[in-house]
């Protein structure tokens, strides 16, 4: 990936976090602060909104409220590794940055992390329109139109390198690169989702970019995510030098 990298994803991500933080304006002033009464009350929160959704989703799903905890653990671990990313002059303004990674910010240092945030943010933005730009400009070489918007975030099937061809498998659909002269990148194994099993893992499209020099060889990049039950993420990327691209 030359702009959407596994580091954009991560970025995008921090960010996120940051902004879905709650100011807890009372906390602080009412009781000394105490992380793991905070940290039970969250998980609690959690796991009633759980224990409701999957209620009103059907009435003879019984609530395993083990995996959910230790769902709600796991999240907080991956929130907990992207704040600790944030640069160190921000963390050095912090009061707190413990409580960032379950969803509250004390009052005073809301301003700080937002600001780091709307800039990040504006930045990454400008990193999408880059990409976009030149992925727009290759497709419109391609023989036929293609929409890589329709792809990104889609549960994977498979994915498939037979010959000269690379198949990106979907449920209705696949994304095929034909005439493929090279595939470099990590090692990946698709995540097949099964919708009726809570525990199933997914593999999804994170990005796509395509890039072409002389309208005859085209270079396509995909940046996969997998997201085991417990939302585990690992990112993987390919690169595929071929002749076209193609929907199938």
């Amino acid at each position: 990936m030359r702009y959407l990298t596994k580091e954009w994803v991560r970025d995008l991500k921090r960010i996120q976090i940051i902004f879905k933080a709650t100011p807890i304006d009372n906390f602080l002033e009412n009781e000394k602060f105490d992380f793991e009464k905070l940290y039970d009350k969250q998980k609690n929160l959690f796991l009633k909104r759980e224990n409701l959704h999957l209620y009103n989703a059907s009435e003879n799903d019984s609530f395993d409220s083990e995996y959910f905890s230790a769902l709600f653990d796991s999240v907080y671990e991956q929130n907990k590794k992207l704040i600790e990313e944030l640069p160190q002059e921000v963390k050095d303004k912090l009061q707190n940055v413990a409580i960032i990674p379950l969803g509250y910010v004390l009052p005073s240092d809301k301003a700080i992390v937002e600001s780091y945030a709307t800039d990040e943010r504006l930045r990454l933005e400008d990193v999408v329109k880059k990409a976009d730009y030149f992925t727009e400009c290759a497709a419109d070489c391609l023989p036929y139109e293609i929409d890589f918007d329709d792809f990104k975030e889609t549960p994977i099937d498979s994915v498939v390198a037979i010959n000269d061809e690379y198949c990106v498998k979907f449920k209705n659909t696949a994304l095929l690169a034909v005439g493929v002269d090279n595939v470099q990148g990590d090692d990946g194994i698709v995540e097949k989702w099964d919708k009726d099993n809570q525990y199933s893992g997914v593999t999804v499209l994170k990005a796509i970019e395509l890039y072409t020099d002389d309208e005859r060889k085209f270079e396509l990049h995909l940046l996969f995510e997998n997201l085991d039950a417990y939302e585990n993420s690992i990112l993987w990327q390919k690169t595929i030098v071929c002749k076209s691209v193609c929907v199938r």
